[in-house]
């Protein structure tokens, strides 16, 4: 497993947390990786050395590169291609998908097994799935993530463009951090205006990004957590959007954001 863009964190992101969240990610649904690097700047990346396990673990067998869109997979690829040397008697080549238009890279690793480069997946659960591709390239982090401060009391909401929207509905006045791409804007206003602030930027488009995807309430999901009074840092994640740090004190929050995009609250490695 390769975790990518690592440089795009913040300094205080360590890589053994980021292993440590994969691991948990693939154990969820019952796969447990072999091994898992984590990934510097992909045009740096030493391809010819961290791929060298790889030659051991496959046996003679295929390979096949899967990750979602806008992963890194084929900046890998190219960066492995100034290492690569074909002595087989097979070309490298794009074909066609069976049954799709998709192309699919195909790389001879000898003369009976190949390297196949996969479409990019699409995760239902991801916000990135639920807007189109000019949305998804302001919400996926081109540089540093950057890191947006919202001190909330009571009563008070910070939208991240058209796309989500944060409540401390009950508790002491928190201060939130936003980890998101840099080209997410966001607005602060009282809970009690949200509803028709965030209605009238998806006409207006005052507080970017707004998806053609998202313009009706219909098209949200709302999350309520009641916190525990554990003094202690917490992450709500948003798949596919980035996350809210801030100290546990029994609030209660709520998220809105794009229908079946998914949620993951837990402790945080962040302060």
């Amino acid at each position: 497993v390769l975790g990518t863009k690592f440089d795009l964190f913040p300094p205080s992101v360590k890589k053994e947390h980021v292993e440590k969240y994969i691991k948990e990610r693939f154990n969820e649904v019952g796969l447990e990786p072999i091994t898992i690097k984590i990934l510097d700047n992909l045009n740096s990346y030493n391809t010819e050395n961290s791929l060298e396990p790889l030659h051991k673990l496959r046996g003679g067998h295929d390979v096949f590169m899967i990750g979602t869109t806008m992963s890194g997979k084929t900046t890998i690829i190219n960066n492995a291609m100034k290492f690569f040397s074909n002595k087989t008697r097979w070309a490298i080549k794009t074909e066609l998908y069976p049954n799709t238009n998709l192309k699919v890279l195909e790389i001879p690793l000898s003369n009976s097994s190949f390297l196949y480069e996969l479409p990019g997946l699409s995760l239902d659960n991801s916000v990135l799935s639920k807007v189109e591709k000019d949305v998804q390239k302001m919400i996926a982090p081109h540089n540093k993530i950057k890191v947006t401060n919202a001190l909330l009391k009571a009563g008070d909401s910070v939208m991240a463009g058209g796309i989500c929207c944060l409540e401390l509905i009950e508790g002491e006045m928190t201060l939130f951090k936003a980890f998101t791409s840099e080209s997410i804007e966001f607005k602060k206003a009282p809970s009690s205006k949200m509803n028709s602030i965030f209605k009238d930027n998806l006409r207006r488009r005052l507080v970017r990004p707004v998806s053609d995807q998202l313009l009706n309430f219909v098209d949200f999901d709302v999350f309520q957590y009641e916190m525990d009074n554990d003094n202690q840092y917490h992450d709500i994640g948003i798949e596919g959007f980035g996350w809210f740090t801030f100290l546990a004190k029994g609030q209660t929050i709520r998220i809105t954001l794009p229908h079946k995009a998914a949620l993951k609250e837990c402790l945080s490695k962040v302060q």
